[in-house]
């Protein structure tokens, strides 16, 4: 049994030597694959894990497919799924009825995560830092414990020179339109969560000016958009109307999976980089690969210190296709599209006999 020390430092150089996208070899594919299997065998001795293996017909000792072992996201809620974590406990930032899920990583895994997420954003916003207004009070990264929603803040600020926040009983508007106009050569960023910038910036229906210039960088609250009646394409059109730029990604993440996000380009597309993969599955859990709606099955290779490197979520999506050449930004790799969450409280199958 591989040590979890040299696991980890496999999964390190995995993510130091291969691209955030792209580079469609063998090598690839089967460092991926061995990754994954060593994840399973490793966690394949845990009680629940274990148990999770036999439901799908896996052997604890082989992966056979990538593809058929999950589990399923709720379990994280309801069980203590900790292995060797010490360093930082990560809650997740929903407001369900259903809970809140709670992961703890210890510090390899944090360094993976953070080098793979700037992998990620460097090939979407390039290498240079820029002045960056967070829509939240400061935070910081240095205790014990965060939520999901923090945690992105914390990831995110790697794209930034200078780190700006909301004034304590500021007005959003004044201070949102004042950073665009002082920096708006600087090709400034804002980043938000969904609902946060529609209510605070976007609701009151007038321009602020026409910054062209600007990224807007969100993720999350598509549930309290959907009870308004608010969708992407009116989301967006509302940002270009209010700030004057195009310039608008959102982000597809969960805080089970830290650090393996899946960013949105200009063509409305998410790209699922080297250290991720994503499936679809039926109501039946059966694979779809022709576009078809169904739930998302997220894979990391980012996880080592807890078994989340197959995690079947509670959203829709379907695949855009599975050839890189296919996204028109340029952008090579698998597409996804994020529809939505499953309107049912509870996913069944897997998740019914683990209950």
């Amino acid at each position: 049994m591989i040590k979890n020390e040299e696991l980890q430092r496999l999964i390190f150089e995995f993510i130091q030597r291969t691209p955030a996208f792209g580079q469609d070899t063998r090598e690839v594919y089967e460092q991926k694959d061995l990754i994954l299997n060593l994840l399973h065998k490793k966690f394949s001795q845990h009680l629940s894990y274990g148990l999770i293996s036999r439901l799908n017909n896996e052997d604890i000792f082989e992966l056979k497919n990538k593809k058929s072992i999950f589990i399923p996201v709720d379990y994280f809620k309801r069980r203590d799924l900790e292995f060797d974590s010490s360093y930082r406990s990560l809650y997740s930032s929903g407001t369900s009825k259903e809970g809140k899920s709670r992961v703890s990583m210890d510090k390899n895994d944090a360094m993976n995560q953070r080098i793979a997420l700037s992998k990620i954003l460097t090939t979407f916003f390039g290498n240079v830092r820029r002045p960056m207004l967070f829509l939240n009070s400061p935070f910081t990264a240095s205790t014990s414990e965060l939520t999901a929603a923090h945690a992105a803040y914390v990831g995110f600020s790697l794209l930034s020179s200078r780190n700006y926040f909301l004034e304590k009983n500021g007005s959003i508007v004044k201070e949102v339109f004042e950073f665009c106009k002082k920096f708006h050569e600087e090709s400034p960023i804002i980043f938000g969560f969904t609902f946060k910038i529609y209510e605070s910036i976007l609701s009151e229906g007038f321009s602020l000016g026409n910054f062209p210039n600007l990224t807007v960088i969100h993720g999350g609250g598509w549930k309290k958009l959907e009870k308004i009646s608010l969708s992407k394409k009116n989301f967006r059109t509302k940002i270009f109307e209010t700030l004057g730029t195009r310039r608008v990604h959102d982000y597809y993440g969960m805080a089970e999976q830290t650090g393996g996000i899946y960013l949105e380009c200009h063509e409305e597309r998410y790209h699922v980089s080297n250290f991720s993969d994503i499936f679809v599955r039926d109501g039946s859990l059966g694979i779809i690969n022709d576009g078809t709606h169904g739930i998302i099955q997220s894979i990391s290779l980012l996880n080592s210190s807890y078994p989340a490197f197959s995690i079947l979520t509670k959203d829709v999506g379907y695949l855009h296709y599975d050839k890189a050449s296919d996204c028109p930004c340029g952008i090579p790799g698998k597409t996804v599209g994020v529809v939505g969450r499953i309107n049912s409280a509870e996913l069944r199958g897997c998740s019914d006999s683990l209950s």
